[in-house]
């Protein structure tokens, strides 16, 4: 069985041009006349300071790249929370200048898709998508609260065009079934390739509200598995506690074993990288290995909590963007905690950083000695 090639580039030692030149080589595409659709992660209208969505600078090298090779394309994506439209959001984060003329709003023309789902029976995709000859994966190189991280997998989470997210949300409340749903939306279009932005890398309660490290790499594979688990272990990541990348292996869609991938370049573990709270080393000796109780466990040890009323304009974003309608506004954002399931779309698209993180760990660590 022949391994999976992930190249970690170093942008200290090459400008992205020539990266971007020698992902080509090591990865050959034929994108001449072809369709290609460049799918980064853009997410909401965030300045590209902030380091949430996709640089331009690696966007900009690939659009160049694809233009002197005679493709076809398209930059596009279906962010949440889009404040003013997903032109406007494209041009805040950059990637509307980067795309030069290339970047269209894929949302405006979609598909019920069937879908091979235990949760969902069809959903919204956009005809870019389906249509694509060759899809380019631009994830970046951060963490996720929910999911553990934001990777290949989970970019593709933004096919799904408008409130089709939130609905996704509701029905999978348990992260674990969260985590299959990726897949589920993986398998839709699995990218011919991935290309991932680590110049910044988002550590802690990502996918918005992290801290950003500077650590000024590059990855590539035709494998999102692979790339994924690398990704995972740089980061200090128990990977069996990543779910989507187990389900994916289980469907054949890549490899994440470190006997299975081919790396090449430096790969070594962060050191002094924070992890999500509730995916933290700690977890799986604290979490007993029972059917249910990882679920619990993660859903317990982190919930978020509006905090900063002086930053709020009461725009009403979170409340729009809760798939079960925890929130409402009076005046300012009230999170009712039966209905919430710790998904924290509300603190993702947040422009202003409101909402924060509360650890719960001890509430559960004392609810199951009492069980025990």
């Amino acid at each position: 069985m022949s391994k999976s090639k992930v190249i970690v580039y170093d942008t200290n030692k090459q400008d992205m041009k020539s990266i971007i030149e020698d992902v080509f080589v090591n990865f050959p595409q034929d994108v001449k006349g072809k369709k290609v659709l460049i799918k980064p992660n853009m997410l909401g209208p965030f300045e590209v300071e902030r380091g949430v969505t996709t640089n331009p600078v690696l966007i900009e090298a690939l659009v160049d790249y694809l233009i002197d090779c005679g493709a076809n394309i398209i930059v596009g994506d279906n962010p949440g929370g889009q404040g003013g439209g997903v032109i406007a959001a494209a041009k805040k984060s950059g990637i509307y200048q980067a795309s030069k003329g290339h970047f269209e709003n894929i949302g405006t023309a979609c598909q019920l898709f069937p879908m091979n789902s235990r949760f969902v029976k069809e959903i919204n995709v956009s005809d870019a998508v389906l249509d694509c000859d060759i899809l380019i994966d631009l994830p970046r190189f951060k963490t996720h609260a929910y999911a553990g991280i934001s990777g290949s997998i989970k970019n593709m989470f933004g096919i799904v065009v408008g409130p089709g997210k939130a609905k996704l949300h509701f029905a999978t409340p348990k992260p674990d079934d969260f985590h299959e749903l990726l897949v589920d939306l993986y398998q839709v279009r699995v990218p011919d390739l991935v290309i991932m932005d680590g110049i910044y890398a988002m550590e802690g309660m990502g996918p918005t509200t992290g801290n950003l490290k500077k650590i000024d790499k590059v990855l590539a594979s035709t494998d999102g598995v692979a790339l994924d688990a690398t990704m995972a272990r740089m980061m200090g990541f128990d990977i069996e506690l990543i779910r989507h990348i187990l389900v994916a292996n289980e469907r054949n869609l890549g490899v994440y074993k470190e006997e299975d991938i081919e790396l090449v370049g430096d790969a070594s573990k962060i050191e002094g990288f924070e992890l999500p709270i509730s995916y933290s080393a700690e977890v799986k000796a604290t979490a007993p290995k029972m059917a249910g109780v990882l679920d619990l466990y993660k859903l317990s040890t982190t919930v978020p909590n509006f905090c900063k009323p002086e930053n709020c304009v009461k725009c009403g974003e979170c409340a729009k963007s809760c798939p079960v309608g925890a929130i409402t506004m009076d005046p300012y954002p009230v999170i009712n905690r039966k209905k919430c399931i710790s998904c924290y779309c509300c603190a993702e698209l947040c422009l202003r950083e409101c909402f924060e993180y509360i650890d719960g760990t001890q509430v559960f660590e004392t609810l199951f000695s009492k069980l025990q």
